[in-house]
């Protein structure tokens, strides 16, 4: 029987299907799960697509499987329009189907978003949908194409806020079409199908865009350059690159298609500029795979000399992609996240806890994979050191505030008692009869001198917000809090926190607003920083309540002086 695509696709979501059923679930997988169980228009970090995939698969099938079976599915398809990506004339080949197989499987992100449910799963769906509606619309505009384009220009954006770039550069490198009308009205559809999300967004301060435009970045680093083409060369696979360079280097470009080289190059050169702010995920180039693959399958298809050399290099790669797979579910004492904090685990905390509700230090995965193994609610308490994510968005107040609870935290503190789970793994946790719940409050920093002298007394102006149904105490009376003006470096690394002082509130009503004036003093190394404010419950950890991006620079009385 002659082998034909369909046989790949099915032979493809089989292998995903039992890796998805006996892998356990990876850590930020358990973090989409919990978006599942609280589905709304946007989360803290993510559009709302990857939480409805869990929503849906978990209404199908219990478990591991059901937080990733509509990965299967978009994987599978996603590899079916790669598949027609590729020029008919070289989809006729004897050997294409072949060499499809070989590169497809080779690529380490096609395998691991073949099971694994993260934002990437359906970012890489919807981009493959993308081109080849995009392709049909620049040869055919008509209002069923500028519909169906609309439709994927949303659903790339719900999926991840990368294909924002998908969009840009596709109808960048088409200048001519903003000449046609037809691509006016993919836009507003995509405009008017995004709304939900952007209205959401306002709702929540723009959270999550100010997370990724402005928290994310650090200082320039080469260092960060460096790792990213690093990472950029395993995504890609360095086996397989020396061919994918060579096939740029004969055909010039590549074969066909201005859109999948204007992404190709596209990504490749945004994430560059990318790492001159910030460390680049290697996920992020995802995306990039698809017109990757393509040209080595267009290039490998054409040349005769070369498809003795890279099977070899292809039965490498995916003998070891394999061992990697069997790796990943075999009960094997290594410490990776799929062998490590597995249900054991989490039940040893909810035995420990007595009763109490159980929160979680600095770890919303800790938090989210407690909820999907024991079932029971709970969130993360992240304090300075820790970003903020969606546990800091949940209403946690009515069934946490005020409770007996059991702190856990993965680190060693001298206030908490150590917990071994087993020979590899240990937790450490404190009981609290009296827990409160404050990491919704908001501060909005109104005024502030930007250059203080070192040793100064100076005056700074906030606006204070409790949303909760319930009184905050800011008096050494009931939990006790303590203000504090926290500083971080330029690169956003901690520096240390000066006191608040004559904060002058003792009680917020709930759903309450106040402006007030406080008075700091700074004591630490002249330089330049940013700072936020945190407040700090008595006995607990400070919780980051603002902006932590206010900038400020610290000079001593004698360059204060001179003219």
């Amino acid at each position: 029987m002659r082998f034909k695509p369909v046989h790949l696709f099915l032979i493809f979501f089989l292998l995903n299907l039992v890796q998805a059923s006996f892998t356990p679930i990876a850590r930020d997988e358990a973090y989409y799960w919990m978006f599942g169980q609280h589905l709304d228009w946007g989360y803290f970090d993510h559009p709302p697509f990857v939480a409805l995939m869990t929503y849906l698969g978990s209404a199908l099938f219990n478990g591991v499987l059901g937080v990733r079976f509509l990965t299967l599915i978009m994987a599978t398809t996603t590899a079916y329009f790669i598949w027609l990506l590729i020029p008919e004339s070289n989809r006729q080949n004897h050997r294409s189907l072949l060499v499809f197989s070989l590169v497809f499987l080779a690529n380490p992100l096609f395998n691991l978003y073949g099971f694994i449910t993260t934002p990437d799963a359906p970012l890489l769906f919807f981009s493959a949908a993308y081109f080849l509606a995009f392709q049909r619309f620049t040869k055919n505009q008509s209002f069923l194409n500028s519909l169906l384009l609309g439709f994927l220009m949303s659903a790339l954006i719900y999926s991840k806020y990368h294909g924002i770039l998908v969009i840009l550069i596709s109808v960048l490198s088409h200048i001519q079409l903003f000449k046609k009308p037809w691509i006016y009205v993919s836009a507003f559809v995509g405009v008017v199908l995004y709304t939900p999300h952007l209205i959401w967004q306002y709702d929540h301060h723009f959270v999550s865009f100010n997370y990724h435009l402005f928290y994310r970045s650090t200082r320039f680093d080469v260092l960060n350059i460096l790792d990213y083409l690093l990472n950029l060369v395993l995504v890609l696979n360095p086996v397989m690159l020396p061919f994918f360079i060579a096939g740029i280097r004969k055909t010039r470009g590549f074969i066909q298609s201005r859109l999948l080289t204007s992404i190709f190059w596209g990504f490749f050169l945004f994430f560059l500029l990318t790492s001159a702010r910030g460390h680049v995920e290697p996920h992020w180039m995802a995306i990039a795979c698809i017109p990757y693959t393509i040209q080595l399958v267009n290039y490998i298809t054409v040349d005769e000399g070369l498809w003795k050399k890279i099977k070899l290099a292809g039965i490498f790669s995916i003998a070891i992609i394999s061992i990697l797979r069997i790796v990943a579910f075999l009960p094997l004492p290594i410490k990776s996240e799929f062998h490590v904090e597995k249900k054991e685990y989490f039940d040893s905390i909810k035995e420990r806890a007595e009763g109490r509700k159980v929160v979680f230090v600095n770890s919303y995965t800790d938090a989210a994979k407690y909820s999907f193994y024991t079932g029971e609610n709970t969130f993360s308490y992240n304090f300075i050191s820790f970003r903020k994510n969606q546990y800091d968005l949940l209403d946690v107040q009515n069934e946490f505030h005020m409770k007996r609870v059991m702190l856990t935290f993965k680190g060693s503190l001298k206030r908490f008692d150590e917990q071994l789970v087993n020979k590899r793994e240990a937790f450490y946790y404190n009981y609290y009869d009296s827990f409160p719940v404050l990491n919704n409050i908001h501060v909005e920093v109104l005024d502030y001198p930007t250059e203080v002298i070192k040793g100064s007394r100076n005056k700074i102006r906030l606006r204070v917000t409790n949303p909760y149904d319930h009184q905050v105490v800011f008096k050494p009376t009931g939990f006790p809090v303590l203000w504090e003006l926290f500083y971080f470096y330029m690169d956003k690394e901690r520096q240390g926190g000066v006191s608040l002082e004559e904060v002058p509130i003792s009680i917020m009503d709930a759903h309450s607003e106040i402006i007030v004036n406080a008075y700091f003093v700074n004591d630490l190394p002249t330089g330049q920083y940013t700072f936020g404010i945190t407040i700090r419950p008595s006995g607990l950890f400070p919780i980051s309540v603002s902006k932590r991006t206010h900038p400020i620079r610290i000079v001593s009385a004698s360059l204060s002086q001179k003219p």
